[in-house]
């Protein structure tokens, strides 16, 4: 019996150590351990019972049956702690799975709120973008509104601006013309009566100079006839001079040859002299009348071109009219090709006020555009900045809940160390009262 009582004890230890191998890998379940210490109880008792009444009647050795007692009962001692430390390993691991859940539902939440954030940065993209689209639509309308209002403001402006010249440049143009009309109208009686006064001075004058002329004609036919009758008379004078030196010389030609001959050359000096100064002074007569003629040639050349000058002023004053006529039909013309002009200008300048106009309005749209870009550029930094905080905080969230968990564990592992060293401790104590009560009872 007290063998059977021995290997009950090693089965016993066989046992615990069976059930501490499945304990430490989880798959001895707690129906298992609670039998196992049932049973090992029950051969405790039944051992404590056979001790019991060996120790009455004494028909063996109590020393087997005290150790075997001992030992099943140690053993449904260990078994029993084997069961309260899977049940500490299931809540450990209920633990770690519930950190496990937690984290997984604190990523899952991570995940949702961030999608949660993304959609809702998306929905704020997509209604801002279509608050700036609708906004730069209004303001293109507008600013087309605007462009055409400027335009046509401007094409009115221009246009009256244009009446106003053109009838300020006509109204200057018809009093210039009026007043050339009216200087060439006085002009032109001026003329008729300076022509007028001058016909009579030229009839004056020319009636004058023929008087002149015809009295200088005169005066150079008796000045001639003179001249010839003086000539006339000399020469007769000479010759009867001649005739009486002849005579006398002929009677004192022997002796007075040289007297004669110098009276002789004497009388041809002074003959020659007075030829010459006759000729000299027909010369000069002759010079005389040909200024006078050449003054007079002069002054008829001068009542010509005086006269010349004034027809020239008549057709001088026909031409101006017929320039005025001309320059009318020139400012006529002018005036079609500077309002064609101006309104090519105006059509120029309104082209390109329309194209400064569409470049000024792109500019304001893109600028609108680009402010619009970096206020959303701005909005979603500052949406990332506060996802990138709210992730954080659900990260340091995170942390602190693994903090926790960790700290939960090791108040967990403490414990279970505190409940295995309790365990060990009680374990050790039964065994040295076992072992006192072993050697009290060998004694």
């Amino acid at each position: 019996m007290a063998t059977a009582f021995e290997i009950a004890f090693a089965a016993g230890l066989v046992v615990v150590g069976v059930s501490l191998a499945g304990v430490a890998v989880g798959r001895l379940p707690d129906r298992a351990l609670v039998v196992l210490t049932v049973l090992l109880g029950l051969g405790a008792l039944a051992a404590g019972g056979s001790l019991a009444y060996n120790l009455v009647h004494e028909f063996t050795d109590t020393s087997p049956l005290v150790l075997a007692t001992g030992g099943l009962a140690a053993s449904a001692i260990a078994e029993a702690g084997l069961l309260a430390l899977a049940h500490a390993l299931r809540r450990l691991n209920d633990v770690e799975t519930i950190g496990r859940e937690a984290r997984g539902r604190l990523s899952a939440l991570v995940d949702e709120e961030t999608e949660q954030r993304r959609l809702e940065l998306e929905r704020t993209l997509a209604r801002e973008r279509a608050n700036a689209l609708h906004q730069l639509g209004e303001q293109e309308r507008r600013l087309a509104e605007e462009r055409r209002d400027l335009v046509a403001r401007q094409i009115d402006r221009g246009r009256n601006d244009l009446t106003e010249a053109v009838a300020a440049v006509q109204g200057r143009l018809e009093r210039r013309l009026a007043a050339w009309a009216a200087d060439l109208d006085r002009g032109q009686r001026e003329l008729e009566v300076r022509l007028a006064a001058l016909a009579e001075r030229q009839a004056a004058a020319m009636s004058a100079q023929e008087g002149r002329l015809a009295a200088d004609a005169e005066e150079l036919a008796a000045a001639r006839e003179e001249l010839q009758g003086a000539v006339a008379r000399l020469r007769a004078e000479l010759e009867g001079q001649t005739g009486s030196i002849v005579d006398q010389v002929r009677s004192d030609l022997e002796t007075h040859s040289a007297e004669r001959e110098r009276a002789l050359r004497e009388l041809t000096g002074r003959l020659r002299r007075r030829e010459q100064e006759l000729q000299e002074q027909i010369e000069r007569e002759e010079v005389e009348a040909r200024a006078r003629l050449t003054a007079e040639i002069a002054h008829v050349e001068r009542r010509q071109l005086e006269q010349l000058e004034r027809t020239l002023d008549r057709a001088v004053a026909r031409l101006g009219e017929d320039a005025g006529r001309r320059f009318e039909a020139q400012i006529r013309d002018s005036r079609e090709r500077s309002s064609e002009r101006l309104s090519r200008e105006l059509d120029k300048m309104a082209d390109q006020f329309a194209s400064q106009a569409e470049r000024d309005v792109a500019e304001r749209v893109g600028k609108i555009a680009q402010t619009t870009a970096e206020r959303l550029q701005r909005r979603v930094e500052e949406i990332g900045r506060s996802g990138e905080a709210h992730q954080e905080l659900s990260e340091e969230r995170v942390r602190l809940l693994g903090q926790r968990l960790e700290e939960s564990l090791a108040k967990a592992e403490q414990r279970i160390a505190a409940f295995e060293a309790q365990l060990r401790s009680e374990m050790a104590a039964r065994v040295s009262e076992l072992e006192r009560a072993i050697k009290a009872a060998q004694t």
